[in-house]
């Protein structure tokens, strides 16, 4: 099955059901789930075409969709006050100036914004500490569907504070997150 028959029917088991329209016309580029009866290809629906090109999706005929998308990387963010958690940090790791999570939620029908929050200070220790909490800015969704998905975060903030208080690099922080620590060392 191709990803976005995937991703309807996940939504429909998490309850979320997408607006579809019936389309028996001969408009392409209806996003809609439903099949097309036309012969425009790229029609942005879920459905094969009847046309001469093949599960044709996307703006891509015959792609396999082997290629990821690009990997967001997000800043940590200075923050005054976190919020409640209403997710679970599953595993994380430091690579290079990345922190990257693994995190899970409830939910499948909003999208879900990570934020890295820190609150700008160092707890005095070789290495110097710094608390990293994360936290979802998304709005809240209704839907039972259990999600995991990968969040990767821009640790230079850290670094460029680090730098500014001690002196020049090389340098090193231990990182704390979700009852864990690693090093951040630059």
């Amino acid at each position: 099955m191709n990803r976005t028959v995937l991703l309807l029917l996940s939504l429909l088991l998490a309850g979320c059901p997408p607006q579809l329209t019936n389309d028996d016309d001969s408009v392409a580029n209806d996003d809609d789930a439903a099949d097309d009866d036309d012969s425009v290809a790229n029609d942005d629906d879920a459905a094969d075409d009847d046309d001469s090109v093949a599960d044709d999706d996307d703006s891509v005929a015959d792609d396999d969709d082997s290629n990821p998308p690009p990997r967001l990387t997000i800043p940590v963010e200075i923050c005054a006050e976190v919020d409640p958690v209403n997710f679970s940090v599953d595993s994380w790791s430091i690579d290079g100036a990345e922190l990257e999570a693994q995190v899970s939620y409830g939910g499948g029908c909003e999208v879900h914004e990570f934020h890295a929050c820190w609150d700008g200070t160092f707890d005095e220790s070789i290495p110097v500490q710094a608390l990293i909490i994360l936290q979802d800015y998304g709005p809240p969704d209704p839907c039972d569907a259990f999600i995991t998905e990968t969040v990767t975060f821009d640790l230079s903030l850290l670094s460029d504070s680090w730098t500014s208080r001690y002196g020049s690099t090389p340098g090193e922080i231990t990182i704390n997150l979700a009852s864990s620590s690693g090093t951040y060392s630059f």
